[in-house]
């Protein structure tokens, strides 16, 4: 079982602090004893819990806490690129207000990456975790070329029709030219899709192929090293938000995805064509 997936963030200063700030403010959440964590939970009894952490550390890293085990650590070879996404502050201000959830966090991994660290992070996730990888064919998504594969936040109970958020993606996808290591939010939100293009117009934001009804995504800057660049989704607002659907609750991975056990083909790298 896993219980925390932590984003550790470096606290550099007043401009880490302030923009962890902003992040804070875009959940909701106030600032309460714990000044230095957001938490972000399904509910009592669901594991994982995604937490944002700052603390002194000289680069951003993943955590990954079992039960019964000692932590993972997954470090990202995250350079920073200029001129690459929006101001943090700016993006913020655009979104703040507007966000009701979050669907999933996840770490987008390079094209160039060692297979080994994929493999050593998944099969750490798929001994541990409720560990899915995501309907073949479905929006796009070729198994054979790609990889999205989620960690679903699981109290035991695999029948209700209750939301499993947030979800974890370790993702990796060699269509188009946005190479470095990302840090995902994926946020559900009050704006629809004309509200959200214009908010972000094509020049600041961008589809993804197969999911081009489902969200629209932003580029991000940041003043953590190692995470300079994140990546917030932001999704549609439905006809029925208040309807819990088969991708909000997990049901449609548990039915239709294929669970992750520990050297299954999803823990290697497709190979390049």
């Amino acid at each position: 079982m896993i219980k925390t997936i932590s984003y550790v963030l470096p606290d550099s200063g007043t401009e880490s602090q302030v923009a962890f700030a902003l992040l804070r403010s875009l959940f909701q959440q106030s600032e309460d004893s714990e000044k230095s964590i957001i938490r972000l939970s399904a509910g009592a009894g669901f594991t994982p819990e995604t937490c944002f952490r700052l603390e002194s550390c000289e680069r951003a890293f993943l955590e990954v806490v079992p039960a019964d085990q000692e932590r993972f650590i997954l470090c990202l070879p995250n350079p920073c690129r200029d001129g690459i996404g929006i101001p943090f502050a700016d993006a913020s201000k655009q979104i703040c207000g507007h966000i009701t959830g979050v669907d999933y966090t996840g770490v987008s991994i390079p094209h160039d990456i060692e297979p080994s660290i994929w493999t050593a992070t998944t099969n750490f996730l798929a001994t541990h975790g409720s560990f899915y990888n995501y309907p073949p064919l479905e929006n796009g998504y070729n198994p054979d070329t790609m990889r999205w594969l989620f960690v679903v936040p699981n109290n035991g109970n695999k029948e209700a029709n209750i939301r499993r958020q947030p979800k974890f993606e370790m993702l990796f996808d060699r269509r188009g030219d946005q190479e470095p290591a990302l840090v995902i939010i994926n946020m559900e939100t009050q704006m629809t899709q004309a509200k959200i293009e214009r908010l972000f117009p094509e020049n600041q934001s961008f589809s993804i192929e197969g999911l081009e009804d489902c969200f629209r995504s932003v580029m991000i800057q940041t003043p953590w090293k190692g995470m300079e660049i994140m990546r917030f989704d932001l999704r549609f607002k439905g006809e029925d938000a208040e309807t819990i659907t088969d991708w909000g609750s997990g049901l449609s991975l548990f039915k239709h995805g294929q669970i992750v056990l520990p050297n299954a083909p999803a823990t290697y790298l497709p190979q390049p064509s």
